[in-house]
């Protein structure tokens, strides 16, 4: 069953068309990353999930419902988003951080309970926050502080999560830590989980489906073993490379080995400035 699905939608800025024609789902209680070249739509296409950008074409849809016919408070509700590099006012705290991931349930006849309390101390814990919840942002690793982050959205209790490159400017522990948790998010608790990744090997890791954009288009979709392949390393990102079974899990390890020099199909079209990098 699918959590978020898009049918036909076509995105841009201004005069650039970015996606045109994209039709993926996301499947309910699975992890899926999303994978590709910068500027092939990724961050694009997370921040039209998310409804923070409007398409020019097509449509999106949450649990079967035109997400363009719900209310912003009822999609808070439904999907927490981390974007890429997000900021927060400067000496915030982690405990403050989190509460803002209730603000979605406020509303004039309903203040601050012991429920949103008891939502927020669960996210500190989940993500290993919770003796750090006193802390300001500023004093925090990139690790603690992504699980900062992290802690927020799950205050939220929405069923699915959105991340724009979670572990981009983390060293190799720290993404190890923030995938490992999404992991166990998805393991424990059925959270539908739907990132953006730059990291092949760690897409093939840590999500059951991977989805392969290209110039805005959908290269391949499916499980990490059917998908990453050398045709992809060659036509999506213009690299040779071997693709080996991980001697521990099994699933595809990707070894470049140098640039392809044939035809590509990785840089036509309008790029996507929405990603860095």
């Amino acid at each position: 069953m699918s959590k978020l699905r898009t049918e036909k939608v076509r995105l841009g800025y201004d005069e650039a068309v970015v996606i045109d024609g994209l039709t993926v789902e996301v499947p309910e209680g699975k992890i899926t990353s999303v994978v590709g070249p910068n500027g092939c739509g990724k961050s694009t296409l997370l921040r039209s999930l998310a409804r923070l950008m409007k398409p020019r074409g097509g449509a999106i849809y949450l649990d079967g419902d035109a997400i363009s016919s719900l209310p912003t408070r009822e999609i808070a509700r439904r999907l927490g988003i981390l974007p890429q590099s997000p900021a927060a006012p400067e000496g915030l705290t982690v405990r403050e951080l989190a509460a803002q991931g209730r603000y979605p349930h406020q509303g004039w006849l309903r203040q601050w309970s012991r429920g949103d309390e008891r939502a927020v101390e669960k996210a500190l814990r989940t993500t290993g926050v919770a003796e750090i919840a006193d802390r300001p942002l500023d004093t925090l690793s990139g690790g603690q502080r992504q699980r900062a982050w992290i802690s927020m959205a799950l205050a939220q209790e929405t069923e699915t999560l959105l991340l724009d490159e979670p572990t981009t400017f983390l060293d190799m522990a720290h993404q190890l830590e923030v995938l490992q948790l999404l992991d166990r998010l998805n393991r424990e608790e059925g959270r539908t989980i739907l990132m953006v990744l730059h990291d092949l090997n760690n897409a093939a890791r840590y999500s059951h489906r991977v989805i392969a954009l290209s110039k805005g288009r959908v290269f391949d979709a499916g499980p990490p073993d059917e998908v990453v392949t050398p045709d992809l390393l060659r036509q999506v990102f213009g690299v040779e490379a071997d693709v080996v079974p991980d001697p521990r899990t099994g699933v595809p390890l990707c070894i470049p080995h140098g640039l392809h020099h044939g035809p590509s199909k990785t840089r036509f079209g309008a790029l996507d400035p929405a990603e860095k990098g």
